[in-house]
């Protein structure tokens, strides 16, 4: 094992959670590069991906799908306040 390589091979066998912001395109890369050639369709793509990966989190997804991951507008009213002002 050399260089990366290295890397996705422990990742893959210690079954360790692979985390990413808005990864599709990451983890196509990933499959090209180390797991094989992509396949035709994302069914193949996701279950063979999965065999390698098993546990993958993209907190961009994470984010828009569990509402009390959500920045609510109050919050960002509040950090904009509590911000010091810049001199113009």
């Amino acid at each position: 094992m050399v260089g990366f390589r290295a890397v996705i091979d422990a990742v893959s066998k210690r079954q360790i959670p692979v985390v990413g912001h808005n990864t599709l395109l990451d983890l196509a890369h990933i499959y090209a590069k180390f797991i094989g050639p992509m396949p035709d369709d994302i069914a193949t793509f996701k279950s063979r991906f999965h065999e390698a990966f098993p546990t993958v989190y993209d907190t961009k997804q994470l984010a828009q799908t569990i509402p009390s991951l959500q920045v609510r507008p109050k919050l960002l009213v509040l950090v904009a306040k509590r911000r010091p002002q810049t001199q113009q």
